[in-house]
């Protein structure tokens, strides 16, 4: 009986366990989940909500800036809280304005790290939305925006930056200056716009004129006045204004002046526009096309094609494109064209043209040789020149002095002497002499004179025929009788 009573008792115990702890587990659960219920309830009472959006730093090809480009999600301005970018110059540079889907901002990044984060307004929750890499610009900031906001009592007045460097955009309606190893991290926008050994990382625009004596420009710089760089200065981005004026220094893109264009030992890396006249000497040198009224290029080298609405003179300078002008074309000591040229009356001394000449007047080639053909509208003369097709002139045609046309010479009245034509030679009176060389026929509408010269094939001729000491058609001139004008 002792032993049967002590076997019930362990069964009993064995059977109650269980329950307390399925009771005890539930209860815990119970307790964890209430807690946990409470703790999320609270966060989302107290907590705003940050913004889900996809962002992108792009590299500028012109500068230090950087864009900070939307990609999809929420608006960067629609959200509780602030947008900080840190590691830029100007951390509240989305603050200013809408940052939406397929939009962008400039930031210019202090340091290889950019992170983009949204700050509670009413606490001191933050939460990083993006980090990018970045290249910083070479200058640490010394002043910000309210540096810029005070010292311009609000964008009136006038700013003078004065060895420090700036980080923020600069936009007054006074004069700036930024001078002494001064710079602006940021763009710059005012009246009149001097900067002497200083720097701005951005775009310049101004109401007035724009100076630059040994400073820097890193995006474009657009004036309504003068633009005036000197003494080792550079834009890397495009320049336009009235009249421009580049003496020792560099364009990194176009340049378009309303007025006048001086280019001296200075160099653009684009095509160049002018209303005005266009001048370029020592060393200068355009990598694309210009286009000007009155155009003077010394010493220099342009890339593309030349237009000029009026005159156009080339010394000592290459182009490696066509050449036309509304006016007249002089082209000498050792130049070099890599097109055609057209123009009104054209002289090309000691030079070379690799393309055809038209002129609506007259054409004077001496030392010069031109691989096309040449058309003129009045007369043409060659002295040691070399053609590489035919010419033909409505006036007339002096061909002298060891020149050589690879074609046709046709004109009013031709004169050959000591020369040589591949093609034949036509005109009204038409003159052969002095040991020339003609490897076609010769035919004139008035009188036909070959003296000490060959002609490969007949004489043609309408009026008088005059030959001594030539060859013509494989005979002497005793055995030759000229043809008949009509029969050519």
């Amino acid at each position: 009986m002792r032993g049967f009573d002590r076997s019930a008792a362990d069964d009993a115990e064995r059977a109650v366990a269980p329950v307390v702890g399925v009771g005890l587990l539930i209860a815990i659960v119970v307790t964890l989940a209430a807690v946990t219920l409470f703790m999320l309830g609270g966060l989302t009472d107290g907590t705003e909500s940050a913004p889900q959006t996809a962002l992108d730093l792009q590299s500028q090809d012109d500068g230090p800036g950087h864009e900070l480009v939307h990609q999809g999600g929420d608006n960067l301005d629609e959200q509780e809280g602030r947008i900080v970018v840190r590691g830029v110059a100007d951390p509240d540079v989305v603050e200013s304005g809408t940052l939406s889907a397929d939009s962008a901002v400039t930031v210019y990044p202090v340091e290889e790290e950019v992170e983009i984060v949204w700050v509670a307004d009413e606490s001191d929750e933050s939460h990083v939305l993006d980090t990018f890499e970045a290249d910083p610009i070479p200058a640490t900031p010394d002043e910000g925006c309210e540096w810029v906001e005070s010292e311009t009592s609000g964008g009136t007045g006038d700013l003078t930056v004065d060895g420090i460097t700036v980080a923020c955009d600069v936009d007054t309606s006074g004069d700036v200056d930024v001078i002494g190893g001064g710079s602006v991290v940021g763009d710059v926008e005012g009246e009149e716009l001097d900067f002497d050994d200083g720097a701005v990382y951005g775009d310049v625009n101004a109401a007035q004129d724009v100076d630059l004596t040994d400073a820097n420009v890193t995006g474009v710089v657009d004036a309504d006045g003068d633009v005036t760089l000197d003494t080792g200065s550079s834009i890397d981005g495009a320049v336009a204004g009235d009249e421009v004026d580049l003496d020792a220094s560099t364009a990194g893109g176009p340049v378009d002046a309303d007025s006048d264009l001086d280019l001296t030992n200075a160099s653009v890396d684009g095509p160049v526009d002018a209303g005005g006249d266009v001048t370029l000497d020592t060393d200068s040198s355009v990598s694309g096309g210009i286009a000007g009224d009155e155009i003077d290029l010394t010493t220099s080298t342009v890339d593309g094609e030349i237009e000029a609405d009026s005159s156009l003179d080339l010394s000592d300078t290459d182009v490696g494109g066509p050449v036309d002008a509304d006016s007249d074309v002089t082209i000498d000591t050792g130049s070099a064209v890599g097109g055609a040229v057209a123009g009104n009356a054209l002289t090309v001394t000691g030079s070379e043209i690799d393309g055809a000449v038209d002129a609506t007047s007259s054409v004077d080639l001496g030392s010069s040789r031109v691989s096309g053909g040449v058309e003129a509208d009045s007369d043409v003369t060659f002295s040691n020149a070399t053609v590489g097709g035919d010419v033909d002139t409505a006036g007339d045609a002096t061909v002298d002095t060891g020149s050589s046309i690879d074609g046709d010479l046709s004109g009013g009245e031709v004169g050959v002497s000591g020369s040589t034509i591949a093609g034949t030679v036509e005109g009204g009176d038409v003159e052969i002499q002095s040991a020339a060389d003609v490897d076609g026929a010769v035919a004139g509408t008035g009188d036909v004179g070959i003296d000490g010269s060959t002609v490969s094939d007949h004489a043609y001729v309408d009026g008088d025929f005059d030959c001594d000491s030539s060859t013509v058609h494989g005979d002497d001139c005793g055995d030759y009788s000229s043809q008949e004008y009509s029969d050519y």
